[in-house]
Order: structure tokens, then C-alpha cells, then sequence
């Protein structure tokens, strides 16, 4: 062994320990980058998996607010047809349907008495009132109002008092 070749042994274990310390450094610096790109991957994931289903869930609401909606005609109907006839059966019918669609997050807007409110109702028809209190208040319904869930599926139509001076 030439002299200028020659390490001591503790030099040589002290640079293996060394370089075995940077290795373990790195590896574990990597393992902490690869951990926090899987965790940031499984939030993706998971906010993937809860947007997706919002969106079914809007759509599904989309469809059955539309059906629903083509609905309210019948059920209007049905009910004018009972006030006209009075049949029993008929009234029993209205029930079952108006629990169906109570069931299903339909409400039917309760307005007689009521302030004028643009934001559910439409005014077809404005009528004089001799009592103040009476003015821009809800005198008769002509045709009923319905919410579905938190959207106003069909606004109520309305005649309206309006105070005469």
C-alpha cells in the first residue's frame, strides 16, 4: 500500500456513515414529497367524489323540479273538477297526489292575508279596500303557488287590495 492511498479505517467508516446519513436524508425527503403529492391526490379524489355527486344530485332535482312542475297543471285541474262535483273519491285522489308531492319537497304557498310579495306572487287583478290595513294584502287566490325544496316552483296568482284615500 502506497502511503498516499492509504485512509485510516475510522476515516473511512466516519465518510461511509457520512454519505449513508445524506442518502437516508434524501430518501426521506423524497418519501415526504411522494407522501404529500398522495395526500394532496386523495383530496382531489375525495372533493372529485363530492362535487360528482352535487351534481347528481342538482341534476336529479333539475329533472323532478321539471316534471313536478308539468304536474301542477293537473293537480289544478283535478281540484277544480272536485269543487264542481264534490265526488268523494275525487277528494281522495287529491289527497294521495299532494302527499306524493309533499313527499317529494313540494309546498303549496299559503298567501291569503299575506302582504303582496313579488318574489312569490303575481298580482293579476288589484281591488279597492276601505281599510288601510287591507291595502297591498293578499284578498284571493286564482290560481295556488308552490315551492319546491327552496325554489318557488309556480308563483301564486293573486288579487290584491289597494287602499283607496
Amino acid at each position: 500500500m502506497s502511503p498516499g492511498n492509504y485512509l485510516p479505517q475510522h476515516k473511512m467508516t466516519e465518510s461511509k456513515n457520512k454519505k449513508t446519513t445524506e442518502e437516508i436524508a434524501a430518501l426521506k425527503d423524497q418519501l415526504a414529497v411522494y407522501e404529500n403529492n398522495w395526500k394532496r391526490a386523495l383530496a382531489d379524489y375525495q372533493n372529485l367524489q363530492k362535487r360528482s355527486e352535487q351534481e347528481r344530485i342538482s341534476m336529479l332535482e333539475f329533472a323532478t323540479f321539471g316534471i313536478i312542475g308539468r304536474l301542477m297543471g293537473i293537480l289544478d285541474n283535478l281540484e277544480m273538477l272536485h269543487i264542481h262535483n264534490g265526488d268523494k273519491a275525487l277528494e281522495m285522489i287529491i289527497k294521495e297526489f299532494k302527499s306524493i308531492l309533499e313527499t317529494e319537497g313540494v309546498r303549496e304557498l299559503s298567501v291569503v292575508g299575506e302582504l303582496f310579495d313579488h318574489a312569490t306572487m303575481d298580482a293579476l287583478e288589484t281591488l279597492d279596500v276601505e281599510n288601510q290595513q287591507d291595502d297591498s294584502r293578499v284578498l284571493e287566490v286564482l290560481r295556488k303557488g308552490y315551492m319546491f325544496k327552496d325554489k318557488l316552483l309556480r308563483p301564486a296568482l293573486v288579487k290584491v287590495g289597494k287602499f283607496k284615500v
